[in-house]
């Protein structure tokens, strides 16, 4: 703080105050906030097993696709497919779309977890994917993602859509599980891999 001319105190402006932060460090908060919704609001509920509501059919190991734009499309087909509603695949891919442009689910460490709501589903269904070689998902932590999973389901499921968010930020917590999630070469073996690390 210091004083003018006329006596009267000034306060300087922080250096850091948010008008004047960068936009990567805003952006960092962001998903921040994210991670901390994800793992801690609306927690409330009985635990979810991510392996009982996954099928082999809903697992890519690896997605044919080869950017952001083109993984998101073939999930949302995939997730459609699984879920019964085929025809529904460009309504969920849009409202995937609408939710990253908000920010994207790019959460670092390789993984996103693209999610959102629609009515096009009657019920909260999911696809999961590895890619062959990493690709720009514009990541907190400006790394490519090699593990990609997707979250979709109607509004009136959202305490189960937030458990299910916590329950896949949970899992890939841990470097070692991520790890061989990564490395599982057929659908099977990833679900087996989820299955061991739910059952301890």
């Amino acid at each position: 703080m210091s004083t003018n001319l006329g006596g009267r105190p000034q306060h300087r402006v922080s250096s850091d105050a948010p008008a004047l932060r960068p936009p990567w460090i805003r952006k960092q908060r962001l998903h921040r906030s994210l991670r901390r919704s994800a793992t801690i609001t609306g927690t409330h509920g009985p635990s979810i097993a991510l392996s009982q509501r996954l099928r082999p059919e809903l697992v890519r190991t690896p997605l044919s696709s080869t950017s952001k734009s083109e993984v998101l499309a073939e999930l949302s087909g995939i997730l459609a497919r699984g879920a019964g509603v085929p025809e529904r695949s460009s309504q969920i891919h849009e409202a995937i779309l609408g939710r990253e442009a908000l920010l994207s689910t790019g959460i670092g460490r390789g993984v996103a977890v693209p999610h959102a709501r629609s009515p096009a589903l009657s019920n909260m269904a999911m696809a999961v994917g590895t890619t062959r070689e990493p690709i720009d998902f514009d990541s907190v932590d400006a790394e490519p993602v090699r593990l990609v999973w997707m979250l979709v389901g109607p509004r009136r499921t959202g305490g189960l859509h937030v458990r299910t968010l916590a329950a896949i930020s949970e899992l890939l917590r841990d470097d070692r599980i991520l790890g061989r999630l990564l490395g599982a070469s057929t659908p099977g073996e990833f679900l087996r891999i989820v299955e061991q690390a739910e059952s301890h």
